[in-house]
C-alpha cells in the first residue's frame, strides 16, 4: 500500500487504526512478500511490538525496504511518520 498519497493511510487511521505501514514508492510483489513475512512473523511468534519489528525490517537489507514507511497515530490529534528510521 502506498503512502505517497496520504489519503489511504488517513482512511485507516480515521477508522480506528493507530498505526499504518506502507510504501512511499513502488515495490515488487516478491519484495513486498519478503518484507511482510519479516515483519509479521516476529509480531506473532515472538510477540514483538510493532516498532521493534519495523526496525528489524528496516535494517534487514531486503530489497524495497528503503521505501517502507511507518505512521503511528497518537491521541487522535497528531501522527509521527518514520522513514528510514528518521522522523519526518
Amino acid at each position: 500500500m502506498s503512502v505517497a498519497n496520504d489519503s489511504f493511510a488517513n482512511t485507516f487511521l480515521r477508522l480506528g487504526a493507530n498505526s499504518y505501514l506502507g510504501y512511499w514508492d513502488y515495490v515488487e510483489v516478491k519484495n513486498d512478500q519478503a518484507i511482510v513475512r519479516k515483519l509479521l512473523l516476529p509480531l506473532v511468534q515472538e510477540k514483538q511490538l510493532l516498532h521493534q519489528a519495523y526496525e528489524a525490517v528496516r535494517t534487514s537489507g531486503l530489497f524495497g525496504v528503503e521505501t517502507l514507511q511507518f505512521i503511528k497515530l497518537f491521541s487522535r490529534r497528531g501522527m509521527i511518520r518514520y522513514h528510514n528510521g528518521e522522523l519526518t
